[in-house]
């Protein structure tokens, strides 16, 4: 994928899953893609392979200074020619032995018109000249001395490449990503600054030729595509039934095991009459194994999620999780996932075959796609992937390291509740706090443990008593606050917490997450904002990193949500008003 393909709806369009490696030329184009497609890289491989110049085409000859300038490219708005026509004119100011030669097609009307315009009102007629497209850019660049490029970006610039293996000095504007394809050296953001490189002294011609054939080679690049091709090959080669994502099947069924809150005696008491499915996934793992999962609601409207059951579809066997397969229920649950979940004729996108058979629910997932694309993860269902979901669960097990029995742990904003459920294993009690009407009731009817008290609250508002709490934890939440209202938060959290307690927070970090546009995220941080804001409050934080499927010590470059441990509360006197 290049340039001009990613600035399309493309992208959105692509059916991802039927694609096993997706190669970008440079490394910024995912940063791009990832503004239409947020996920691209749990979706598809993505691998940088940059383009090549086929040095044997373009000879090298040890160049020195002179007058005459290359501009190659279409003439449309992205290639900047106004900023060109601008160079051109102090460049002659200087000496009139400066000549712009231009190499391509205009292809917008009112540029030409302008173009032509300008050229007349800057008296560039016998300095700039327009020879239209050419078939041997060998040849027509021979007798350049400097190749200009005005451009507002590119994800390569061919042009650029090919003068600078034949010997000629590069003057590149300094467009978005420049510095990742480019050196410095060779940039320039001002008028002043192009012409003070074209009309210097420095020009060293085996460089320009050294750098492409280092970094830009046609050789390189098939080397690298022919690595990839085998790499691919080998993988599907060696694919199994035992890895998911770097992941291992047997690892995966682990971690959401433990994560599960319910017992077998939550099963047993649950009562299976009038069963409805309400949702449900069944989300392809490998190419044996799938992931099922659902949502049922009984005759009294109390919910039970069948977390964690695994289709074998090679040898057609069902694998439970404890707390179904210990159960004397167990053959009513095989019997509702054989008999109707693995017959529905599903539509699968990025692997994940959804469904939503509660009327209710279809109509509010309709009228509000957008919120369950984003923010609504409800577990066992199309939005939650797994992958999303063993990141959540890491944070959620780092947080209970900190817990312990007979602690009072405060969930909020709680959302869904499977964080709360969590911790009720650990915790004396669990207080679930959320603005959301549904969140709460979702949790109250799927989660009923005698040990959480499901309450609608604002953060900024607890409904709380003062010093009660042992463990704050508030993870995605800061994101979503008005700024002015920081400082309500973090106070109320203080309120709250006991002395000698602790909040433990999480947040996204927006230096990993800038191709990344969540509509209901009011303001996301970098580390260093998070940290000034945190230490208005707290005299000790220890913070660590979510990265990939790991929580790490310490905030990593690589992380996409960071999460803090903060406590040693600092007295009211102390606390500073937060100014962001």
């Amino acid at each position: 994928m290049h340039r001009y393909e990613v600035f399309t709806e493309h992208p959105k369009l692509v059916v991802w899953e039927n694609v096993d490696h997706l190669i970008v030329v440079t490394d910024h184009l995912k940063t791009l893609i990832k503004m239409q497609v947020p996920n691209l890289e749990d979706r598809v491989e993505v691998s940088t392979i940059h383009n090549g110049v086929n040095l044997s085409h373009f000879p090298y000859k040890d160049r020195n200074r002179g007058y005459n300038i290359a501009f190659v490219g279409y003439m449309i708005s992205r290639k900047n020619p106004m900023l060109l026509l601008q160079i051109a004119k102090e460049l002659t100011k200087k000496n009139p032995k400066y000549k712009i030669f231009i190499a391509g097609d205009f292809q917008d009307e009112m540029l030409r018109l302008y173009w032509n315009y300008q050229i007349k009102e800057l008296q560039l007629e016998n300095n700039v000249f327009f020879h239209g497209f050419q078939t041997n850019m060998k040849e027509w660049l021979d007798d350049k001395d400097y190749i200009v490029a005005t451009t507002m970006h590119e994800s390569f610039g061919y042009g650029i490449a090919e003068a600078m293996a034949m010997g000629i000095k590069p003057v590149i504007h300094n467009f978005p990503y420049s510095k990742e394809i480019w050196p410095q050296k060779y940039l320039f953001n001002t008028i002043e600054e192009a012409v003070r490189s074209i009309t210097t002294n420095n020009y060293q011609s085996s460089e320009y030729r050294y750098y492409i054939q280092s970094n830009y080679s046609l050789d390189k690049q098939i080397l690298k595509t022919k690595e990839l091709l085998s790499s691919v090959e080998q993988k599907d080669k060696n694919y199994n039934a035992n890895s998911f994502n770097g992941v291992s099947t047997d690892y995966l069924k682990q971690r959401f095991n433990e994560f599960i809150p319910f017992q077998v005696e939550f099963t047993e008491n649950y009562i299976l009459e009038d069963i409805l499915i309400m949702i449900g996934k069944r989300e392809q793992i490998t190419i044996d194994l799938d992931l099922i999962e659902c949502i049922i609601q009984n005759k009294n409207g109390d919910k039970l999620i069948l977390f964690n059951i695994w289709f074998n579809k090679k040898t057609e066997e069902l694998i439970l999780p404890d707390y179904l397969n210990r159960s004397s229920k167990q053959d009513i649950f095989i019997s509702l996932i054989r008999n109707y979940i693995l017959r529905f004729n599903l539509n699968y996108r990025n692997h994940i075959g959804g469904y939503i058979l509660d009327p209710d629910l279809q109509e509010d997932v309709k009228r509000n796609a957008a919120v369950y694309g984003w923010e609504r993860g409800i577990p066992a269902t199309q939005f939650m992937t797994s992958v999303g979901y063993l990141r959540i669960i890491e944070r959620y097990n780092k947080a209970a390291e900190y817990i312990s029995e007979g602690d009072v742990v405060l969930d909020a904003a709680c959302g869904f509740g499977y964080g709360s459920a969590f911790f009720s294993r650990i915790a004396s009690e669990v207080i679930a706090v959320d603005l959301a009407h549904d969140n709460i009731t979702f949790g109250k009817s799927a989660y009923g443990f005698n040990n959480i008290k499901w309450m609608e609250g604002d953060v900024t508002k607890l409904p709380v008593e003062d010093s009660t709490i042992d463990i704050y934890v508030s993870f995605e939440t800061i994101e979503h606050l008005p700024l002015v209202l920081l400082d309500q938060y973090f106070r109320e959290a203080l309120r709250v917490i006991k002395p000698g307690g602790k909040m433990i927070i999480s947040t996204p970090n927006v230096e990993n997450r800038r191709h990344i546009n969540n509509p209901y995220h009011i303001k996301e941080y970098t580390h260093s904002e998070f940290q000034d804001i945190l230490k208005n409050y707290f005299n000790s934080i220890h913070f660590y990193s979510s990265e990939n499927y790991e929580i790490l010590d310490g905030v990593t470059n690589k992380s996409t949500n960071m999460m803090a441990i903060c406590y040693n509360i600092k007295n009211n006197q102390a606390l500073i008003k937060t100014n962001i």
